[in-house]
């Protein structure tokens, strides 16, 4: 499977349009036909938005690594929120959230939760 039929799995799995797509990740109107016309594939700051709006990985998108498991239990939105935020993190950032999670965690057998 290529980039374009892989885009459009996506797109069909998530159940917008190609315009919202584009409307959502500031990409021209053009931007898909290119793919679909002329193979283009976007650069690299394109791909990691697209992985981060599909929940999937850029090796994926790629071809470099399968589908993702449908068995998988899909994501409430609260996680998939708490996702794209740790992603739209720099690492010290994502770290310092890591961090306070394992103090959340720690936290009951403080508190007697």
């Amino acid at each position: 499977m290529n980039f374009i039929e892989r885009m459009l799995l996506l797109i069909k799995k998530k159940g917008v349009t190609r315009n919202k797509l584009l409307k959502d990740l500031n990409l021209g109107a053009g931007t898909f036909d290119g793919w679909v016309k002329n193979g283009n594939i976007p650069n690299g700051d394109t791909i990691i938005k697209l992985a981060q709006y599909f929940n999937v990985s850029s090796d994926y998108l790629l071809g470099i690594e399968t589908p993702p498991d449908n068995n998988q239990p899909k994501l409430r939105d609260d996680e998939s929120s708490l996702l794209e935020n740790y992603n739209t993190l720099n690492i010290a950032g994502q770290k310092a959230l890591f961090e306070c999670s394992q103090l959340l965690l720690g936290s009951d057998k403080y508190y007697g939760s």
